[in-house]
């Protein structure tokens, strides 16, 4: 009937819990380093220290962002619990790859992640070693004195044939082996490939870098403190991100 009420979709909202980092750090200098500074005009001594203290902030950022925390109770996008991980899709770099493993990779690796999310998406980012990104200028294997494409540009141009224009490749130091062993003891080389949307996984920072007013209790000695708030890497839908190592 005309006044029939319809189906109607609904929607409710609930709480997730997730550790949250608190940083702290200080600057300290005296009178007398002020008076230096102006003195010799060669180097303002404390604004390198704050300069410094901003570049640990932002360097500690990105650690957890990609690798999480040393204590494991906040993961990053490359050292993480929640996204499944394969070991046998890629077991070496990709630039020193033969014509037939090359097509082979091609051929799928998008597969292994649309299965892995239970066919329900296709990745538009794709995460690899900065050292094996570097490498991917060399032309594809077989195209030499015929038409010699890049192997990234060869890469990217046939996976954004099939999961969207914005498919793009991004090299990352922190996924290579000799870089995330001295942070946080890994020792894999990572290849991160997903979909990437806020609902599938996301970082907070609910506090963002600030700095307090400096004080002194002589009038010689003088602080202030740096501070912020960030987590690790959420992961709502982890099966929209597929970790490849060797």
């Amino acid at each position: 009937a005309d006044n029939t009420r319809g189906i109607s979709a609904k929607a409710s909202m609930d709480s997730v819990s997730y550790p949250t980092f608190l940083w702290e750090n200080s600057v300290n200098y005296s009178l007398m380093e002020i008076e230096q500074a102006m003195r010799d005009s060669q180097w303002d001594a404390i604004a390198a220290k704050h300069r410094a203290r901003m570049k640990m902030w932002q360097l500690g950022i990105q650690a957890i962002t990609f690798l999480g925390t040393k204590s494991k109770n906040m993961e990053g996008l490359l050292i993480n619990t929640a996204s499944p991980v394969n070991t046998g899709r890629i077991t070496a770099p990709i630039n020193g790859l033969s014509a037939a493993n090359f097509q082979l990779f091609i051929a799928n690796i998008v597969n292994d992640y649309f299965v892995s999310s239970n066919s329900t998406k296709l990745p538009n980012r794709f995460v690899i070693p900065m050292s094996d990104f570097l490498g991917l200028q060399v032309p594809f294997p077989g195209s030499a004195g015929t038409f010699p494409m890049p192997m990234l540009q060869y890469i990217t141009a046939a996976f954004k044939e099939t999961c969207g224009p914005d498919f793009t490749i991004q090299g990352n130091a922190y996924c290579d082996a000799a870089n995330n062993n001295t942070l946080r003891a890994l020792n894999k080389n990572v290849y991160a490939l997903y979909h990437y949307d806020a609902e599938a996984f996301r970082m907070d920072i609910p506090v963002d870098f600030t700095v307090t007013q400096p004080g002194s209790y002589d009038n010689f000695h003088f602080q202030d403190t740096g501070y912020g708030q960030l987590t690790g890497v959420q992961f709502f839908k982890p099966l929209e991100t597929l970790l490849f190592q060797y």
